[in-house]
């Protein structure tokens, strides 16, 4: 909590991020994979404080401690995680569509 309200006061302090690039970015939502990651964890709190509704695909955070976590970001990032990975299997694999199978057919699941 600590972190994030220092970066959002450093930020809101010197300028309106949600003006810069015309304001392009405010109010879009932007599908990112790779969030938990080090360079997307950085993209995803630029979008965010940009005004972007961030969805974010990824596995979970590479190291621990992560900047991931240590920001917070699953408060901030909408996580489509598990939905977007059971719905791939349920396409591509056979006997993966009903949620019993899931957990032995889909690794994202279990």
């Amino acid at each position: 909590m600590i972190q994030k309200n220092i970066i959002k006061n450093n930020f809101s302090n010197t300028m309106n991020m949600k003006n810069l690039f015309g304001g392009y970015y405010k109010d879009k939502v932007v599908f990112l994979t790779g969030h938990t990651g080090f360079q997307g964890t950085w993209l995803s709190l630029w979008l965010t404080l940009l005004g972007a509704k961030v969805i974010g695909y990824s596995l979970k955070p590479p190291t621990s401690p992560s900047l991931f976590n240590i920001l917070n970001m699953k408060k901030i990032v909408t996580i489509a995680i598990i939905l977007l990975t059971l719905a791939s299997c349920a396409s591509s694999r056979p006997g993966c569509g009903t949620p019993n199978s899931w957990s032995a057919n889909c690794p994202a699941y279990r």
